[in-house]
Protein backbone atom coordinates (compact mmCIF):
# COMPACT_ATOMS: atom_id res chain seq x y z
CA UNK A 1 0.00 0.00 0.00
CA UNK A 2 2.80 2.43 0.91
CA UNK A 3 4.58 1.55 -2.32
CA UNK A 4 1.49 2.43 -4.43
CA UNK A 5 1.02 5.77 -2.64
CA UNK A 6 4.72 6.57 -3.12
CA UNK A 7 4.56 5.76 -6.84
CA UNK A 8 1.39 7.86 -7.26
CA UNK A 9 3.06 10.81 -5.49
CA UNK A 10 6.17 10.57 -7.69
CA UNK A 11 4.06 10.41 -10.85
CA UNK A 12 2.12 13.50 -9.80
CA UNK A 13 5.26 15.45 -8.98
CA UNK A 14 6.97 14.56 -12.26
CA UNK A 15 4.02 15.02 -14.63
CA UNK A 16 4.64 15.78 -18.30
CA UNK A 17 2.55 17.60 -20.88
CA UNK A 18 0.91 14.30 -21.87
CA UNK A 19 0.14 13.22 -18.29
CA UNK A 20 -2.47 14.31 -15.79
CA UNK A 21 -3.24 13.38 -12.16
CA UNK A 22 -6.89 13.16 -11.09
CA UNK A 23 -9.02 12.53 -8.02
CA UNK A 24 -12.64 11.47 -7.71
CA UNK A 25 -14.85 11.09 -4.65
CA UNK A 26 -18.40 9.78 -4.62
CA UNK A 27 -21.19 8.59 -2.37
CA UNK A 28 -23.74 6.14 -3.76
CA UNK A 29 -26.62 4.05 -2.56
CA UNK A 30 -27.04 0.76 -4.38
CA UNK A 31 -30.50 -0.74 -4.18
CA UNK A 32 -29.47 -4.31 -3.50
CA UNK A 33 -28.92 -6.55 -0.49
CA UNK A 34 -25.13 -6.59 -0.78
CA UNK A 35 -23.69 -3.10 -0.64
CA UNK A 36 -26.23 -0.42 0.38
CA UNK A 37 -24.47 2.89 1.09
CA UNK A 38 -21.06 3.16 -0.56
CA UNK A 39 -18.41 5.89 -0.21
CA UNK A 40 -15.53 5.86 -2.69
CA UNK A 41 -12.29 7.81 -3.10
CA UNK A 42 -10.19 7.25 -6.19
CA UNK A 43 -6.84 8.66 -7.21
CA UNK A 44 -5.34 8.08 -10.63
CA UNK A 45 -2.79 9.28 -13.10
CA UNK A 46 -3.21 9.49 -16.87
CA UNK A 47 0.23 8.19 -17.80
CA UNK A 48 -0.35 8.56 -21.50
CA UNK A 49 -2.78 11.09 -22.94
CA UNK A 50 -2.26 11.16 -26.72
CA UNK A 51 -5.04 12.32 -29.00
CA UNK A 52 -8.22 10.50 -28.08
CA UNK A 53 -6.47 7.72 -26.13
CA UNK A 54 -5.44 7.67 -22.47
CA UNK A 55 -3.99 5.05 -20.15
CA UNK A 56 -4.45 5.50 -16.41
CA UNK A 57 -3.40 3.44 -13.40
CA UNK A 58 -5.58 4.20 -10.38
CA UNK A 59 -6.33 3.16 -6.84
CA UNK A 60 -9.85 3.21 -5.40
CA UNK A 61 -10.76 2.83 -1.72
CA UNK A 62 -14.44 2.02 -1.18
CA UNK A 63 -16.22 1.72 2.14
CA UNK A 64 -19.70 0.23 2.21
CA UNK A 65 -22.26 -1.12 4.59
CA UNK A 66 -25.51 -3.03 4.25
CA UNK A 67 -26.61 -1.88 7.70
CA UNK A 68 -25.31 -4.99 9.46
CA UNK A 69 -21.71 -5.33 8.29
CA UNK A 70 -19.11 -2.88 7.02
CA UNK A 71 -16.55 -3.77 4.38
CA UNK A 72 -13.55 -2.03 2.85
CA UNK A 73 -12.47 -2.57 -0.76
CA UNK A 74 -9.18 -1.52 -2.33
CA UNK A 75 -9.09 -1.60 -6.13
CA UNK A 76 -5.75 -1.29 -7.96
CA UNK A 77 -6.66 -0.68 -11.60
CA UNK A 78 -5.38 0.10 -15.07
CA UNK A 79 -7.79 1.77 -17.53
CA UNK A 80 -7.60 2.26 -21.28
CA UNK A 81 -9.96 5.02 -22.52
CA UNK A 82 -10.96 6.29 -25.95
CA UNK A 83 -12.72 9.69 -26.06
CA UNK A 84 -14.76 10.87 -29.02
CA UNK A 85 -14.23 14.54 -29.82
CA UNK A 86 -17.38 16.56 -30.41
CA UNK A 87 -18.12 20.25 -29.82
CA UNK A 88 -18.66 20.62 -26.08
CA UNK A 89 -19.59 17.03 -25.14
CA UNK A 90 -16.97 14.30 -24.77
CA UNK A 91 -18.39 10.74 -24.94
CA UNK A 92 -15.96 7.96 -24.05
CA UNK A 93 -15.57 4.20 -23.79
CA UNK A 94 -13.11 2.48 -21.49
CA UNK A 95 -12.04 -0.91 -20.23
CA UNK A 96 -10.49 -1.45 -16.81
CA UNK A 97 -8.61 -4.39 -15.29
CA UNK A 98 -8.44 -4.48 -11.46
CA UNK A 99 -6.92 -6.30 -8.54
CA UNK A 100 -9.35 -6.20 -5.59
CA UNK A 101 -8.55 -6.62 -1.91
CA UNK A 102 -11.65 -7.04 0.27
CA UNK A 103 -11.21 -6.41 4.00
CA UNK A 104 -14.04 -7.50 6.29
CA UNK A 105 -14.37 -7.16 10.03
CA UNK A 106 -14.87 -10.91 10.48
CA UNK A 107 -12.19 -12.49 8.28
CA UNK A 108 -8.78 -12.19 6.66
CA UNK A 109 -8.39 -9.98 3.55
CA UNK A 110 -9.49 -11.65 0.29
CA UNK A 111 -7.94 -10.94 -3.12
CA UNK A 112 -9.43 -11.29 -6.58
CA UNK A 113 -9.12 -9.97 -10.14
CA UNK A 114 -11.76 -8.51 -12.38
CA UNK A 115 -12.53 -6.15 -15.23
CA UNK A 116 -15.20 -3.67 -16.25
CA UNK A 117 -16.26 -1.65 -19.24
CA UNK A 118 -17.80 1.80 -19.28
CA UNK A 119 -19.43 4.15 -21.72
CA UNK A 120 -20.23 7.69 -20.66
CA UNK A 121 -20.29 11.40 -21.43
Amino acid sequence: MKKIIFIAAILMLTGTAFSQPWFQASMEYKFNSISGLSISNEIGYNVLNLGNWSVAPSMDYTYYSNGNTTEHLIFKCATLTYSFSTNSVMPYVSITACHLTKVTEESEPKNSFGYSGQAGV
